[in-house]
């Protein structure tokens, strides 16, 4: 178990961990790519239910 221990310590001193502005840049993608599919998928679910109301299902 030490040794295991011991090299999970060595592979995270080996991480290159991002810079604020990477981390910014990365997170801000990442909110827009929501934003973008939850819009997506309210339309289509707005539309189905708009349809499917329209026919009486």
């Amino acid at each position: 178990m030490r040794s295991f221990l011991k090299s999970v310590a060595n592979e995270y001193k080996r991480v290159t961990w991002p810079s604020k502005l990477e981390l910014r840049a990365a997170t801000i993608v990442v909110l827009f790519t929501l934003v973008l599919f939850a819009t997506y998928l309210g339309f289509f679910n707005f539309l189905f239910d708009a349809v499917f109301t329209a026919i009486g299902y």
